[in-house]
């Protein structure tokens, strides 16, 4: 029988009837039965048979040969609940007497008084306070070791190159801007037919190109009133008088009420024609609007993105020459190249390179921003491993809101501070600063994959594979380490195939977990020796993996459940990870 008294539990059957009749309780059909039957066995005194097994089998009728590390069904449905469970709460339910959660890690709920819904002498010890903590383990206390060097050469860097940490900054040079040579654009007035509604299209694409340029702090973008000036538009005079290395030229036919855009990124200097790309749309009122934005938008980024056209077209040159000879703006590209790659023997040319930009040009956000997601790239990519690097998280998230401090309108100083905040388990703050970032600038698909892979990692998989994959389309060229969450979503989902196709398309041989998503969807395939060869390297890459993953995981602030398959698909293919206890507060 179960210790809860018949007021208490009457309290707990009505707010189930309560959840289960609200149009804001979004769950599935056997969503809502896997509630009614873990409340109800807990309301009888049974809740411990509330198994992974008994609920396969009784709630979604699998039958007695049900393994559940080969069908992941149990997890993935209370994984739904617990969200449907938490979006019913934030709203419908938010002023519910008492509530029903199902806590991770377990399928037996808990329920929680409201205050003053159930007198505390009729709620034993089941139901709890709503403020009381649970779960604690995202919450380490541990203090991170810092490398003195590390710390050395940041202050250095800092006080003999920023004089203004007391809160003064020069004014004379925040209005002439840093002395680090971006690539200039310059868009002429795209071209256009004598009909009016080419004649208006072609403006607002000129001036849409320009505005969605303007928000990449990696380019210097003239603005619409340069463009529309009476000075002289060919290209020797441009550079001239504004010192262009790229124009942007455009376009617009129009008939039968549609529309075709031709638009090119051309080099200034030698009139080669390096990117190029043609639309068309309807003309009609209802679209062309939105066809437009689109169009601009889609430009920008595919010049001025991290691996797009200038990007691409620069890199070439810039990886000829000797580190020393960079200039600040060069070493921010080639330390992109180098995170994309996850080249880390490249890393520390790259650290140098960067504090000689931070030193020389102090007032350079993109260069503090860009090292400061070196330093959350190298700790990410050394959990688990016995790699001895730096734990460089703090001075990462310095530099991060440092780059913020120089200029608040960047959105990469926010990629960068979203990045940083992370494993420190600071979940709330590097969602903001996620959300601050793209609001700044839509189309930095850097920072939209980013957010949308640790949402995945945080659990929330369905909004976070959305803004992925929307990611990868707007940027096919973002680093392979975003398809590891592709690939742990085809797992999860039991789609192994999907998984191992996925994991075929990364090349990033420095990192472990490659060689980790090899062995667990090989085991599940059944693919024993690919299995066993994924763990031997492993084990060659990280002696000690089995004792210091899951940890790593935690700090990496993975879901527990993604820690659960990780741990299962390696025990399938032979690895036994050894979990550290669940610190508690």
């Amino acid at each position: 029988m179960s210790n809860l008294d018949e007021g208490t539990q009457e309290q707990i059957r009505n707010a189930l009837a309560r959840i289960l009749s609200s149009e804001g309780f979004s769950a599935s059909v056997r969503n809502r039965r896997l509630l009614e039957y873990v409340v109800g066995e807990t309301l009888a005194g049974r809740a411990d048979r509330i198994k992974a097994y008994t609920l396969a089998t009784v709630v979604f009728e699998r039958g007695p040969d049900f393994d559940p590390q080969l069908d992941p069904v149990v997890r993935l449905e209370a994984s739904r609940l617990r969200k449907a469970l938490e979006h019913y709460y934030l709203t419908a339910g938010k002023d519910d007497p008492v509530r029903i959660d199902i806590p991770k890690g377990s399928y037996i709920p808990v329920f929680e008084a409201a205050a003053a819904a159930v007198p505390p002498a009729a709620a034993p010890a089941p139901v709890v306070p709503r403020d009381r903590r649970r779960w604690g383990w995202r919450g380490s206390s541990r203090t991170p070791a810092f490398a003195a060097a590390a710390l050395v050469v940041l202050v250095a860097v800092v006080l003999i190159a920023r004089p203004d940490l007391g809160g003064w900054r020069s004014a004379a040079l925040q209005e002439s801007g840093t002395p680090e040579r971006r690539p200039a654009i310059f868009v002429l007035p795209f071209e256009s037919d004598a009909d009016a509604s080419g004649s208006n299209l072609a403006y607002g694409l000129t001036v849409g190109v320009i505005s969605d340029l303007a928000r990449f702090k990696n380019i210097l973008v003239y603005g619409a009133e340069t463009t529309y000036d009476d000075r002289s538009h060919a290209p020797a005079e441009l550079i001239k008088t504004l010192g262009i290395d790229y124009i942007v030229a455009g376009k617009v036919d129009t008939a039968d009420e549609r529309f075709r855009s031709i638009i090119s990124l051309i080099e200034a200097k030698t009139g080669r024609y390096v990117w190029s790309v043609r639309s068309d749309g309807s003309l009609s009122a209802s679209e062309i609007f939105h066809r437009q934005e689109e169009i601009a938008g889609m430009v920008a980024r595919s010049i001025a993105q991290p691996y797009g056209a200038l990007f691409n077209d620069q890199i070439k040159e810039i990886k000829a020459k000797p580190p020393e000879h960079l200039t600040s703006y060069e070493c921010v590209v080639v330390t992109e190249l180098y995170r994309r790659e996850q080249s880390v023997g490249d890393f520390p040319i790259a650290h140098a390179c960067l504090a000689r930009a931070m030193r020389d040009d102090p007032f350079y956000s993109q260069a503090y921003s860009t090292l400061s997601l070196l330093y959350s790239d190298e700790y990410r990519i050394a959990f688990g491993t016995d790699r001895t690097r730096q734990d460089n998280r703090l001075p990462a998230l310095d530099l991060a809101q440092e780059a913020v401090k120089i200029d608040p309108n960047s959105s990469n100083a926010f990629l960068a501070l979203h990045a940083a905040y992370w494993p420190l388990n600071k979940t709330a703050e590097s969602f903001a600063a996620a959300e601050q970032g793209l609001a700044l600038n839509p189309n930095n698909t850097q920072l939209r994959a980013g957010y949308g892979a640790r949402l995945c990692l945080h659990g929330e998989w369905d909004r976070g594979l959305a803004m992925l994959r929307e990611a990868f389309a707007m940027n096919p060229a973002l680093s392979d380490a975003y398809r590891y969450i592709l690939s742990l979503d085809h797992y999860r989902s039991g789609d192994y195939n999907g998984a191992l196709l996925e994991v075929s398309q990364i090349n990033l041989p420095d990192d472990v977990f490659t060689q980790v998503l090899l062995a667990m969807v090989n085991g599940a395939l059944g693919d024993r020796p690919a299995a066993q060869q994924a763990v031997q390297r492993i084990q060659a890459m990280a002696p000690d993996f089995s004792a210091r993953a899951i940890e790593g995981f935690r700090a990496n602030n993975f879901d527990e459940d993604i820690i659960d398959d990780i741990a299962q698909g390696l025990a399938r293919a032979g690895l036994e990870l050894r979990s550290p206890p669940i610190t508690t507060q």
